[in-house]
């Protein structure tokens, strides 16, 4: 009974952490310069404007490579307590991007930011 208690606090502050990171990366938005903005914006048309003509075996391979180190990193480390912080680490870092990702979508496009499913509301973007 113990072991589970423990084990349900350590879940509860990993999910503590996975949420403030988030929500740090959301608010990290409304902290930068007008430059960097407007680089964002830039990289932000980019990405819907070659979304209409998307290879998935590139998307798929670009997908495996982009993420294949953090995966080898975190089965690595895994197997020591040395690699409980960088386990940590590699946590805080994908939950801030993922915050930060979804924040600028929301900032530049508003609803149509959220909604940007279809390729028709791609095109407009």
């Amino acid at each position: 009974m113990r072991k589970r208690i423990i084990k349900n606090k350590l879940l509860s502050i990993l999910i503590l952490i996975v949420i403030l990171s988030f929500i740090l990366g959301a608010l990290y938005i409304s902290i930068i310069s007008k430059n960097e903005l407007e680089i964002i914006r830039n990289h932000l048309k980019l990405f819907f404007k070659n979304l209409t003509k998307l290879n998935y075996n590139d998307g798929i391979t670009n997908s495996i490579l982009t993420n294949i180190i953090p995966v080898l990193l975190i089965f690595i480390f895994s197997i020591s307590i040395i690699g409980i912080p960088v386990i940590l680490i590699i946590l805080i870092y994908k939950s801030f991007v993922l915050g930060f990702n979804i924040s600028s979508i929301i900032y530049f496009y508003k609803l149509k930011g959220i909604l940007i499913g279809s390729k028709q509301e791609t095109q407009k973007v």
